[in-house]
């Protein structure tokens, strides 16, 4: 069965299910808008599909390579979005005769980028007063103490 833009055609598909696999072209998802995310290559996908009392069951996997920026060194790291638990239940109408899922899957991989990636768990991040990157190289910045105006409570003796 040919899928083109992720437009399910809804000839093919029965009570049983059917299996669809391939890629597309992430430019189809509007993904690109992201300055912390940059898509290397065509989203993949595998679904399982079934028609069940005028209701398409869409269940599957989708993966993606990116690239995210690290959020404490800014560094831009390659990685792969995968999305294992993929679930739509969608109503049909009479005549239809297609569904176009590329919103749900864009939704599905926005929503499976982590709030606050990371290039590797020990990431030293960047120096707060000259902004080198901790990874690549120490910086001779002396920890200033700074003024907290709520230092004065840790001195309580409660």
């Amino acid at each position: 069965m040919g899928v083109k833009f992720l437009i399910i055609p809804l000839v093919d598909i029965s009570d049983k299910e059917i299996i669809i696999e391939g890629s597309d072209k992430v430019k189809n998802y509007d993904l690109n808008s992201f300055s912390s995310f940059k898509p290397l290559d065509e989203i993949k996908f595998k679904f399982c599909i079934s028609n069940i009392s005028e209701q398409l069951i869409i269940k599957g996997k989708i993966s993606l390579d990116v690239r995210l920026q690290c959020s404490r060194c800014i560094e831009f790291f390659s990685t792969t979005l995968q999305v294992s638990d993929f679930l739509r239940n969608l109503s049909l109408g009479e005549d239809q005769n297609e569904v176009d899922i590329t919103d749900e899957i864009r939704e599905e991989l926005v929503l499976n980028i982590k709030p606050f990636p990371v290039c590797m768990n020990d990431c030293k991040g960047i120096c707060p007063q000259c902004g080198k990157n901790l990874n690549r190289n120490n910086c001779y910045c002396v920890n200033e103490s700074f003024s907290n105006t709520w230092s004065v409570l840790d001195k309580l003796d409660l």
